[in-house]
C-alpha cells in the first residue's frame, strides 16, 4: 500500500457534530503507510489530548478498479486538529500520527452494491457510537 486517500465531511451527522459545513466537493486527504496498521491485538495509540474516532469502509484500487474491501478505523487528535484548523494552518498533525489507521481483515469484493448496503458499527465499551 503506498496511500489511503480518504474522503472527509461525507458523513452529515458526524459534520454537524464538529460544527462544521458540508463542502459542494468533497474532501481528501491523505493518510501514509507510516500511519496505518492491520489491527491485529492491542494498538498503541496517543494517550494526551482528545482522541476522536470514526469507522470507515475502506477499498482498495488495484489499476483502476476496486479490488479488496475492509474496515477501517480513522482517529484523530481532534483538539489538535481543532486548533490547527482555527489558526489557519494544515490540520494533517492531527491526523497523519502512527497508528491513525486501523485497518481490518481483507475481503474480496464480489458485488459493491451488497458491501454498501451491509451495516457496520462501532461501540465503545458497549454502547454502540456509529453506525453505518
Amino acid at each position: 500500500m503506498d496511500k489511503v486517500i480518504c474522503v472527509g465531511k461525507n458523513y452529515l451527522k458526524h459534520a454537524a457534530e464538529l460544527g462544521d459545513a458540508v463542502n459542494e466537493e468533497p474532501l481528501f486527504f491523505i493518510k501514509p503507510p507510516s500511519a496505518c496498521v492491520q489491527g491485529k491485538g492491542r494498538i498503541e495509540i496517543p494517550k494526551t489530548g482528545e482522541v476522536n474516532h470514526e469507522v470507515e469502509l475502506v477499498f482498495e484500487i488495484q489499476r483502476g478498479r476496486l479490488t479488496r474491501y475492509t474496515v477501517g478505523l480513522d482517529l484523530t487528535l481532534r483538539d489538535l486538529q481543532t486548533q490547527l484548523k482555527k489558526a489557519g494552518h494544515p490540520w494533517e498533525k492531527g491526523k497523519v500520527f502512527k497508528n491513525a489507521a486501523i485497518l481490518g481483515p481483507w475481503r474480496d469484493l464480489g458485488n459493491l452494491e451488497e458491501v454498501m448496503t451491509k451495516p457496520f458499527s462501532i461501540s465503545v465499551n458497549g454502547q454502540v457510537r456509529q453506525e453505518g
